[in-house]
């Protein structure tokens, strides 16, 4: 990979010079914040690369919901429901999505690094589409996570996902770690679509559902670049959180 870096001046009207920096063409260092660019060679040389080459970056994602985590209280409701309640979290952002109402279909933009709830710092890696169903007595909830989906709705290309989790349940979640939402597939290796199927069954027809839907989503970048130094991710990400459990559906 090389960079090549100028500073260049011309003569302007009034005797001075006019000054830029300029980069040789090429693909960004990072997604935001500098722009300088590389672009790669082939040398006809004897000699080691010395390094170089690409490394994977990822940053936690959420999919977009109705409530705020750290709006939910614990034991159940949220925050407007019951001014003052002690919440499950302060620290952690994301969002549950729900009430989901049986026979529903819907998406919601997945967001990667937004600290703060705030998705104007945040980067849109994909789309998670749900559908709620019920046949019979047996209740059904699919779950798409889909990187290739941010792409087509103006999400920068090349994010993939490492790892997903689900909640899926008829209570409020009681968790802020990902690794106790009770359905979850950890060791994905760069996929760009994940699916999920929760199916349980209820003789009294299927009440509406809370969704969390949390991925691990990265993309390759240049050695030595470390992004904007910010992924919005929190302390307790993963199963070791001690948090209280979450809430219960049959396993996928």
């Amino acid at each position: 990979m090389v960079a090549a870096h100028a500073a260049l001046r011309k003569p302007d009207a009034t005797g001075g010079y006019q000054t830029e920096t300029g980069w040789a063409n090429g693909d960004r260092f990072v997604r935001k914040g500098n722009w300088g660019t590389y672009f790669s060679t082939d040398l006809n040389c004897d000699c080691d690369s010395g390094g170089g080459g690409m490394t994977t970056a990822c940053e936690t994602a959420f999919a977009f919901g109705d409530t705020e985590l750290e709006d939910i209280c614990v034991g159940g409701g949220t925050v407007e429901q019951y001014p003052g309640c002690p919440t499950i979290t302060q620290k952690r952002w994301g969002w549950q999505i729900g009430p989901v109402f049986v026979n529903t279909t819907s998406s919601a933009i997945m967001w990667a690094g937004a600290g703060q709830n705030d998705v104007s710092k945040a980067e849109h890696v994909g789309v998670v589409s749900y559908i709620y169903t019920q046949t019979g007595t047996t209740c059904r909830v699919e779950v798409t996570f889909d990187t290739l989906q941010g792409e087509s709705q103006m999400a920068p290309a090349g994010w993939f996902m490492n790892a997903t989790h689900l909640y899926a349940s008829y209570e409020m979640t009681q968790t802020v770690a990902p690794g106790q939402f009770g359905h979850g597939h950890d060791q994905l290796d760069g996929v760009m679509v994940d699916t999920y199927t929760v199916s349980w069954e209820d003789q009294d027809g299927c009440a509406p559902v809370y969704l969390v839907a949390h991925a691990e989503a990265c993309y390759d970048q240049a050695n030595g670049d470390s992004g904007d130094g910010s992924d919005g991710s929190d302390p307790g990400e993963g199963g070791s959180d001690e948090e209280p459990g979450g809430g219960s559906t049959p396993d996928a």
